[in-house]
C-alpha cells in the first residue's frame, strides 16, 4: 500500500520494541478501498479555489482526467500541490461575485490507489466577514483519552460563507491568558450550516472518533491549554472581537458517565445562549462520545414524541448488501436519556444486550448484526427488540419492536 501514508504505519508490537532485519511485527493486508473525500474549500482570490482532500490524489486524474465544473464559470487551469498531492487549485476564467452562490461538481476523481470519487457536489461562495453571532462554539473536548488531543468545533448558523482568516481561540480562565492561538492565516471559509473541528492533529481525531458521516476537520498550528476541570473557550475574529464565549466544567457532563475522558460537551441548541450550562450535554455513547466536524448527537430535534423503529423489518445476517443488519433508529424530544436495548426470541429468552444503560442522543441509529451474546448468528425467525429509556428525573419509557431474521 504505497499510498497509505500515515494509515500504513503502526507502532511495533514486537516485545523488543522493534524488528530490525526481520519481517515487521505489524505486517498485514492493508488495502485502501475508500474514495477520496473533499474536506474543505478555500477561496484565496476571486478567480481561484483550493480544494483540500483527505488523502493523496492521483496527480494525472486531478489535473486532467477527472471532470470538474463550476456553475457559471469556466476552469482555465488545474494544479495539484506537490509532494503531498492533497490540494487541488483551480483558476477560473472570470471572478466570482459577492453574494452569489455557486456549485462545484466533481466526477470520477481518483486517489493515489485508484479509488474513484464518482460524484460529489458542494455549494460555495465568496467569503465575507462574520457578524456577531454568526459563528458559535458548538462542541468541546477538553479531557481527551491517553494519546488523544483536545478539539473545539465551531458552527456557522448564518446564511453566509464566513471567512475564518486570522481568527483565533483562547482560554481566558486558565492556560493562555489573553493570547489567542490563530486558527489559520489562509482564506478558509465556513459555509452556511457548516461545522469545523479544530485540533492540533486532525488525523488523531479521525482515528479516535471514526464516523461514517461526511465531516470537516482542520489541523491548526497550536491550541490553547484547556484544563480537565474547568476553563473558558473564547472564539475571536481577525480583529480580536469576541464572536462567542463558553465556560465549561467537568461537572457539566452527564452524572451517570463514570469516566469522562474522551467525552465531549455538545451544544444542544445553537439558538440559545452559549453561557447557559443547560445548553450543553455529554455526547452520546452510541456515536463514540464525540461528533467532531458534523452535527451533534445531542442537538435539539423537532420530534413530536419519542420514537424508535427498525429498518429493515427483515434482514439476512452475514450477507453483503443493505439488508445485512437491522438498524434501530430513533428520535427523542430531549437530550440526556439513557437506554438499554435487548433482543429476545419468541420463547422470551434473552438473546443479546445490544446496549445497556448507555447515553443516547436526540437522534441516531444503533445496529444489530443478528448475533447472540456469544457472537453466533441466531436462527431464522421473529425476534422482539425491547427498548427501555430513562432520564435523571425518573421519567421512563418502553418500546417494543419486532424484526425478522431471514435466511443466511
Amino acid at each position: 500500500n504505497p499510498c497509505g501514508e500515515r494509515a500504513n504505519w503502526m507502532v511495533s508490537s514486537d516485545t523488543r520494541g522493534g524488528s530490525p532485519n526481520q519481517v515487521n511485527s505489524v505486517t498485514r493486508r492493508n488495502v485502501d478501498e475508500s474514495p477520496p473525500l473533499l474536506e474543505r474549500i478555500e477561496v484565496p482570490g476571486n478567480s481561484e479555489l483550493v480544494m483540500h482532500f483527505n488523502k493523496r490524489l492521483d496527480s494525472l486524474s486531478a489535473s486532467k482526467g477527472a471532470e470538474i465544473t463550476i456553475s457559471g464559470r469556466v476552469i482555465r487551469k488545474r494544479m495539484v500541490s506537490m509532494p503531498d498531492c492533497r490540494r487541488l487549485a483551480i483558476h477560473l476564467d472570470s471572478p466570482l461575485l459577492k453574494g452569489q452562490h455557486y456549485e462545484l461538481d466533481i466526477q470520477n476523481l481518483a486517489d493515489c490507489s485508484g479509488n474513484l470519487l464518482r460524484s460529489h457536489s458542494v455549494p460555495f461562495g465568496l467569503p465575507v466577514e462574520a457578524d456577531s453571532g454568526d459563528v458559535v462554539i458548538n462542541e468541546i473536548l477538553f479531557n481527551p483519552r491517553a494519546g488523544g488531543v483536545d478539539f473545539v468545533e465551531i458552527y456557522n448558523r448564518s446564511t453566509r460563507y464566513v471567512s475564518l482568516a486570522n481568527w483565533g481561540l483562547k482560554n481566558t480562565l486558565n492556560g493562555s491568558g489573553d493570547l489567542a492561538k490563530i486558527i489559520t492565516k489562509d482564506k478558509l471559509f465556513l459555509p452556511p450550516n457548516g461545522f469545523l473541528a479544530l485540533s492540533v492533529d486532525a488525523d488523531i481525531i479521525k482515528e479516535s472518533y471514526p464516523a461514517d458521516k461526511s465531516r470537516s476537520l482542520l489541523s491548526v498550528p497550536s491550541m490553547p491549554g484547556f484544563s480537565n476541570d474547568e476553563g473558558e473557550v473564547v472564539l475571536q475574529n481577525s480583529v480580536g472581537a469576541v464572536m462567542d464565549r463558553v465556560r465549561y466544567a467537568e461537572k457539566m457532563h452527564h452524572p451517570l458517565i463514570s469516566d469522562t475522558k474522551g467525552v465531549s460537551l455538545e451544544r444542544v441548541d445553537s439558538g440559545r445562549q452559549s453561557w447557559e450550562p443547560t445548553n450543553w450535554h455529554s455526547a452520546a455513547g452510541t456515536v463514540g462520545y464525540a461528533t467532531p466536524g458534523y452535527a451533534n448527537s445531542q442537538s435539539i430535534e423537532l420530534a413530536e414524541q419519542d420514537e424508535f423503529y427498525v429498518e429493515p423489518e427483515a434482514f439476512s445476517p452475514g450477507l453483503n448488501g443493505a439488508d445485512a443488519v437491522a438498524e434501530i433508529k430513533y428520535r427523542q424530544q430531549a437530550a440526556g436519556r439513557m437506554a438499554t436495548i435487548q433482543v429476545f426470541n419468541l420463547n422470551g429468552f434473552l438473546v443479546k444486550n445490544i446496549i445497556r444503560n448507555q447515553l443516547v442522543g436526540t437522534a441516531g441509529k444503533i445496529t444489530w448484526d443478528g448475533t447472540n451474546h456469544e457472537g453466533t448468528v441466531v436462527k431464522t425467525g421473529y425476534y422482539l427488540i425491547l427498548i427501555d429509556t430513562f432520564d435523571l428525573n425518573g421519567n421512563k419509557k418502553q418500546f417494543k419492536k419486532k424484526v425478522v431474521v431471514a435466511s443466511h
